[in-house]
């Protein structure tokens, strides 16, 4: 009989089958064995032990017959356990004892190591570039503007937050977050609604996530712009119109 047979009886939960086959080979282990599965059986029957003790001594049985399927060089377990409801109780409470011992050493060893120190770890102290790629608010005035213009009537605007990020070594990544307040005819904010400006340099946003705003709604959305890392200071200008165009200026700090 292979071995992969004895394996598969014994996963299959043949116990029965499998001392049969291995009383064949005629070991006085395997009687004592078989001799304590069917007490296991009986006990469990009459309810002297209870699930616990007799998932553990089954266990215990289901182990020992795997080494016999092993062969001689499997470890050795002691055979010749009581058979008594008393003694098998004692070796339960042992095999518990030991486990909740090596639970114990274990976690201990696991908190008594030393910490790594903190200077030896890679993220211990950020970087410069790992700093400026921390997203950072900004002040930025909040009060809201009113812009009427020929032909689009009045719509109030607000900022809401400006944050700042790195985008490149060279750039901040500007994150402009404003509110689109109750226009007439419905307003679509563009790239052409907000611009930053510093000095002669005027930049358009190179992204915007901002839905259509219709006539008489409110609507929010967030604006994009690279902003080089040279500026401190700089003026976000709104555009309000397209024949008449009036504008707001609200500066800002870097």
């Amino acid at each position: 009989m292979s071995k992969e047979h004895l394996r598969r009886l014994l996963a299959q939960n043949e116990i029965d089958e499998l001392f049969r086959v291995l009383r064949e080979t005629a070991q006085s282990e395997l009687i004592l064995l078989e001799g304590q599965w069917h007490d296991l059986k009986a006990d469990a029957r009459a309810g002297v032990l209870t699930e616990e003790q007799a998932n553990v001594e089954e266990a215990r049985i289901r182990r020992r017959l795997l080494e016999l399927i092993e062969g001689p060089g499997a470890p050795a377990r002691p055979a010749n356990m009581p058979r008594h409801p008393g003694g098998r109780t004692l070796w339960i409470g042992l095999g518990i004892l030991g486990l909740v011992l090596v639970g114990f050493f274990s976690l201990k060893l696991l908190f008594s190591e030393k910490p790594e120190p903190i200077a030896d770890k890679e993220d211990a102290i950020p970087t410069v570039e790992k700093q400026e790629a921390d997203v950072r608010k900004i002040p930025i005035s909040t009060e809201q503007i009113d812009l009427t213009a020929e032909y689009v009537g009045t719509t109030g605007y607000q900022f809401l937050e400006a944050t700042l990020s790195s985008k490149t070594p060279e750039h901040y990544k500007l994150a402009v977050r404003m509110r689109c307040i109750r226009p007439p005819y419905g307003q679509d904010v563009s790239a052409s609604s907000l611009h930053i400006v510093h000095g002669d340099d005027e930049i358009a946003p190179y992204e915007l996530d901002f839905p259509f705003v219709k006539a008489n709604t409110t609507g929010a959305g967030v604006l994009y712009f690279e902003v080089p890392k040279t500026w401190d200071t700089a003026d976000l200008v709104l555009y309000h119109g397209a024949v008449n165009v009036t504008k707001a200026v609200v500066p800002i700090r870097f």
